[in-house]
C-alpha cells in the first residue's frame, strides 16, 4: 500500500485511521445502425475525461474511456486524489449524422 501522509506511515496505524482507495474504471460503447445526433456519445466532463468541459472533446458514435485513481487523507477532513483519465472516440466522430463534432470544432 502507498502511504503518502505522515499519520498513515506509522507501523501501528489501523486501516480505519488511514482510509485510502485505489480505483479503476473502464467504459466503452458503440451505436449500431442509424442514430439521431442527439444520441451520440459526448466525451469530456466530470464523469468522463476530467479537466475538460462536458462534451468538449468529442461527439461520437463509439468511444472508450478509462480512469485510474488513488485517494488518500491529507489532514483531518482534507483528502487528496491522484488520477489519470484517457479516452478515444475511435475515429467515429465523422459517423454522427450532421457531423456535430466538426461543426462545434471538437478537439479530436
Amino acid at each position: 500500500m502507498i502511504n503518502l501522509t505522515k499519520g498513515c506511515k506509522s507501523s501501528d496505524v489501523v486501516n480505519s485511521d488511514c482510509p485510502q482507495t485505489i480505483g479503476f474504471e473502464f467504459k466503452a460503447g458503440t451505436i449500431f445502425g442509424k442514430m439521431p445526433p442527439y444520441e451520440a456519445f459526448c466525451m469530456g466532463g466530470s464523469s468522463s475525461v476530467r479537466g475538460w468541459s462536458s462534451c468538449d472533446l468529442a461527439v461520437s458514435k463509439s468511444f472508450v474511456e478509462g480512469t485510474a485513481e488513488y485517494r488518500f487523507p491529507v489532514w483531518r477532513m482534507i483528502s487528496g486524489a491522484l488520477f489519470a483519465d484517457f479516452g478515444s472516440h475511435l475515429w467515429s466522430q465523422d459517423d454522427v449524422p450532421g457531423k456535430p463534432g466538426q461543426l462545434l470544432k471538437k478537439r479530436w
